[in-house]
């Protein structure tokens, strides 16, 4: 009687083996072990090796002296740093300069005046570049004259939307 007792359960026995959640696979039986838990790992906030921002008025008009802002953060000190100022046509840069070699510290501070002779339709473009031997980085801010920021297209729920035809089945070639 043992032995058929014994039959009867031993496919239990071995799944329940087979089914030890406590200890890893390939691990010889016996008391349930713990390893110790992962050490703790120092998460840092990555940051880009220079920011550049520009900042002026919200609304202008043609006619008008604007001033502008330009801050640059620099996180790689020690290499000289490139600015370059695009000024788009409608506008005259009365003071700063379109181009100039930067050696200063981690903040670099610039004023720009223009005048306005009529609200631009492109953007100031402000860029500020670095390198050493064997790295670079690039950092590019715009002042949009008090114009909107372009937006992409929005997806309706049947499709992105065209003129005259929202939503209109696309036509599979035949096979």
């Amino acid at each position: 009687m043992s032995i058929r007792v014994l039959a009867l359960f031993f496919p239990f026995l071995l799944l329940q083996g087979a089914c030890d959640t406590t200890r890893p696979s390939g691990q010889q039986s016996g008391p349930a072990t713990r390893s110790a838990p992962a050490p703790e790992i120092a998460h840092h906030e990555v940051q880009p090796p220079l920011t550049v921002k520009v900042q002026g008025p919200g609304k202008v008009s043609p006619g008008e002296k604007l001033s502008l802002e330009v801050n640059i953060e620099v996180r790689q000190p020690g290499e000289p740093l490139r600015l370059r100022v695009q000024v788009p046509p409608g506008a005259t840069l009365l003071q700063g300069t379109e181009e100039e070699t930067i050696s200063e510290g981690p903040r670099v501070v610039r004023t720009l005046m223009l005048q306005l002779d009529a609200i631009p339709s492109e953007d100031l473009l402000v860029t500020a570049e670095q390198s050493g031997r064997s790295w670079g980085a690039r950092g590019t801010a715009s002042y949009r004259f008090g114009r909107p920021e372009p937006t992409l297209p929005q997806a309706n729920a049947l499709g992105v939307r065209r003129p005259g035809i929202p939503g209109a089945a696309i036509p599979l070639p035949p096979r």
